[in-house]
């Protein structure tokens, strides 16, 4: 007589059950959408101009340093994306999760 594991009986058989426990396994990603364009916008003087790019950068460190990501398609059209999977950072950045982890296809 063959015994089968308690663990080969919790194996997913359907393509439902399969793809229900890829995406209970999966972690989900929170992101965070940064605009380079207009950053200093309304600075009237060098000075200011520098305080809010110096900001800029302290607040991208610190989000470096809390091990948050910059997807690897790196940086287009003004735009950057950074990502977690950490909720607790993702709530410290106003992160989001993306409309595809929401149950939508990527594309």
């Amino acid at each position: 007589m063959i015994r089968v594991s308690s663990a080969l009986k919790q194996i997913p058989t359907s393509k439902k059950a399969v793809d229900e426990a890829v995406k209970k396994s999966k972690p989900v990603e929170y992101e965070y959408l940064w605009r380079n364009k207009f950053l200093a916008t309304d600075t009237k003087s060098f000075d200011e101009f520098l305080a809010v790019m110096e900001s800029a950068v302290q607040h991208l460190r610190n989000m470096k340093a809390d091990g948050v990501q910059l997807r690897e398609e790196g940086v287009g059209d003004d735009y950057a994306t950074f990502w977690t999977t950490d909720p607790i950072i993702a709530k410290k950045y106003g992160m989001e999760k993306p409309e595809w982890e929401d149950g939508e296809d990527e594309d």
